[in-house]
């Protein structure tokens, strides 16, 4: 098993206490004595990598994905959110029980950066009036 986290700080403090060559007990040390949570919500990941490292299972750094929802808008394939096609780099709408999406042909998720571009970008849309 893989045990995922989003604290790149604390996946380094990991990285370096297994990489150190110590047995088990000596890499946990090593990565108490370089990382201390300061959070609350990094309890639950910082005893999910001690139990790792204790059970010789593997670490993932995870960054966080998000999605911009399109409040009041649904359709058939349900709720909107913004979407781009694997393989390009274009914005639109799309239904989150499409199909394609399912099949990951289309994406939905997105780094924190790029979501908050996203909403930008719908924040500073315009109104046009039709001739």
């Amino acid at each position: 098993m893989t045990v995922k986290i989003n604290d790149s700080k604390m996946f380094d403090a990991y990285a370096e206490g297994v990489a150190s060559g110590y047995d088990a007990v000596e890499s946990v040390q090593s990565f108490v004595e370089n990382y201390s949570p300061s959070y609350a919500t990094a309890i639950g990941d910082y005893q999910a990598v001690i139990n790792a490292i204790l059970n010789d299972e593997s670490v993932q750094l995870c960054q966080p994905e998000y999605r911009v929802r399109l409040t009041g808008f649904a359709g058939s394939d349900g709720q909107q959110f913004v979407t781009r096609s694997s393989n390009g780099d274009g914005y639109f709408i799309c239904g989150e029980n499409n199909p394609s999406v399912i099949r990951g042909d289309l994406l939905e998720t997105f780094s924190k950066n790029e979501a908050m571009y996203i909403r930008k970008l719908i924040i500073q849309a315009t109104v046009e009036e039709v001739k």
